[in-house]
């Protein structure tokens, strides 16, 4: 019997020194990348907002053949979405929510596998000297208590994603 309590009292304790923990963890998270590029904006502003064009040079694309893909909507515009629903992606879309162009194309990210997450992700474009300076954004929250231990691994995880996506989209403009 004590062996049981002793077992019981060790097994809350740690659960509350989790949920205590927590607290002081982030509870958003925010990735940005950036790529100067050899191309006008008005080229990657079309390549960014057309999510006929996303869908062949984001790194997730690559990353597993069994992906379905739908794209809908009017290119450029609020309401542009692009689905997507594979083993290793996951399933889930994501929308355009506002444009301005050549400069700046904003969305919303929404995942229903393996996770729920809902995010914003902001493209800006800016000519700078020697080509057009891509930004990649995104931001989101992170659940109480255990979204916020899966912070630390986000970061990491997008950076990487972000770089490779942005070296597609310049090779991407490149050739096309």
């Amino acid at each position: 019997m004590k062996l049981a309590r002793t077992i019981l009292l060790s097994l809350l304790g740690f659960l509350l020194l989790i949920f205590i923990v927590a607290l002081f963890f982030p509870k958003t998270y925010t990735v940005q990348r950036s790529l100067v590029i050899k191309q006008p904006a008005e080229k990657l502003y079309k390549e960014i907002s057309d999510y006929n064009d996303f869908k062949e040079w984001n790194p997730w694309s690559e990353t597993d053949s069994t992906t379905k893909k739908i794209v809908e909507g009017q290119p450029s515009h609020s309401g542009h979405k692009y689905s997507w629903e594979g083993q290793k992606t996951g399933k889930g879309y994501i929308i355009i929510t506002e444009t301005k162009s050549p400069t700046m194309v904003h969305s919303r990210l929404i995942t229903t596998t393996p996770m729920e997450s809902e995010s914003e992700v902001d493209f800006t474009i800016e000519p700078v000297e020697g080509g057009t300076k891509v930004t990649w954004k995104n931001q989101g929250n992170l659940d109480y208590p255990f979204g916020r231990y899966f912070g630390f691994m986000v970061k990491d995880m997008l950076e990487k994603d972000f770089d490779k996506g942005l070296q597609n989209l310049k090779n991407y403009a490149e050739k096309h």
